[in-house]
């Protein structure tokens, strides 16, 4: 008995412990202008919004996971890829989509020299999506 109480926990913890992402807001811990660089809204329906708090433009797309990896699709970033619009709204380095490692209730970010970091990360901060939608900088 006291054998399979431990093998539960020990699937429990180990189930408890791999990378999760549910929809919520998303903020780097980096900021410009004392406020975040980066707001992420996760939304539901497997739609994202990147919202830069210093200019007024929203990135638009869907999302995904792949294992521990977040993967952010929009036509803006193939734009970008192609030169065709500026200025760059990707916040990490890898090809095509924003690709984030999940770890807990941070979002690492890829960065093409060091690989998946913890720098400038994104945390959790809400689970109400609506609240964030229209986030603009403090004046």
């Amino acid at each position: 008995m006291k054998l399979k109480i431990v093998v539960l926990l020990i699937t429990c913890f180990t189930l408890f412990s791999c990378g999760s992402i549910k929809p919520g807001v998303y903020k780097t811990t980096c900021e410009l202008y004392h406020s975040p660089a980066l707001i992420l809204i996760l939304n539901n329906d497997g739609t994202f919004q990147y919202i830069r708090t210093y200019v007024d433009e929203k990135i638009t797309g869907k999302w995904k996971r792949e294992n521990d990896i977040l993967i952010l699709e929009a036509d803006y970033f193939k734009l970008q890829e192609e030169g065709k619009v500026e200025p760059l709204y990707k916040f990490t380095e890898s090809e095509g989509n924003d690709m984030y490692k999940i770890k807990g209730n941070k979002l690492l970010v890829y960065s093409s020299n060091e690989g998946y970091n913890s720098k400038c990360h994104l945390i959790r901060i809400s689970d109400d999506t609506k609240k964030f939608k229209d986030y603009k900088l403090p004046k």
